[in-house]
């Protein structure tokens, strides 16, 4: 009987020496998964504050340039502005004007503030927008400013700060299942009198020889940066295309005056475009009728 008290308490103590090891190896994977999810908490925070900022930045810039944009709106569809100059080329070259002193007199440096943000390590102290500001950072914020809304909404959705954005067409394009044309008078031709773009549906069943659609032209020269700003006085229209049905056959015709009121003319040949087709026609000189 004695033998057996001792091996029992033996057994026993075996059995509690187990329990207080496996308690301990369990305390011990009990800690190192709250250090973990605490270090997981800390990560999210550091994030979540990264990501905050960011976004308030870019939310304020985004409320600046819907304000210009509504502001400059009044100036971009003056009835005496869009006779003289063409919106694509001179906006952008205004904006950024206003872009840079609204950055320089406010001291809105916002890329700055992103890259304190994303600089600043945790446990110590954060790097402050002051101490990187620049020149460069200035100019590349006025540029942000200057690309508007729709830009500043393209980045906040591809940082994932907002998910929905509107598409806006950056190069301008004919309407949907439509093609675009334009005629310009250029060099000698331009001294004509009373110079007129005439265009003329051709029924299908008058079409002996169907024109091969036209895709596009590749233009010989680059157009000089006035026409780009200015009104195309020149250019039928005078700025974008004329729009016109793809698979339909036009005779185009550029009819005009010399100084003596004897008629002229120029191209007068049947022409038919491709679907989203930009085509512009050039007239140098013109033959008497």
């Amino acid at each position: 009987m004695a033998q057996a008290t001792e091996a029992d308490k033996q057994a026993e103590a075996e059995k509690k020496a187990a329990a207080n090891k496996a308690d301990e190896k369990l305390a011990a994977e009990n800690a190192e998964a709250e250090k973990k999810v605490q270090t997981e908490k800390a990560k999210v925070a550091t994030d979540d504050s990264i990501y905050g900022k960011s976004g308030a930045a870019l939310t304020m810039l985004f409320v600046i340039a819907v304000l210009l944009e509504n502001a400059f709106a009044v100036i971009f569809e003056w009835r005496v502005f869009l006779a003289y100059f063409s919106v694509r080329g001179i906006k952008p070259i205004i904006m950024i004007a206003v872009s840079l002193a609204i950055v320089h007199g406010f001291d809105l440096d916002v890329v700055a503030n992103l890259i304190a943000a994303f600089k600043s390590v945790k446990d110590k102290p954060p790097i402050e927008p002051a101490e990187i500001t620049g020149l460069v950072s200035k100019v590349i914020t006025a540029l942000i400013l200057a690309g508007g809304s729709a830009g500043i909404n393209r980045i906040m959705h591809t940082l994932g700060i907002r998910n929905e954005f509107p598409e806006e067409a950056v190069v301008p394009k004919p309407p949907n299942k439509k093609a675009w044309i334009a005629v310009r008078v250029t060099g000698q031709a331009a001294r004509a009198k009373g110079i007129q773009v005439k265009l003329k549906e051709i029924p299908a069943d008058q079409v002996r020889n169907p024109p091969d659609p036209i895709a596009g032209v590749i233009g010989g020269h680059r157009a000089p940066i006035s026409s780009l700003i200015l009104r195309n006085t020149d250019r039928f229209p005078q700025n974008g295309g004329y729009t016109v049905t793809p698979g339909v056959v036009y005779e185009i015709r550029v009819d005009a005056t010399d100084d003596n009121g004897a008629p002229l003319t120029a191209l007068g040949q049947q022409y038919a475009f491709a679907e989203g087709a930009i085509v512009d026609f050039e007239v140098s000189t013109f033959e008497s009728k």
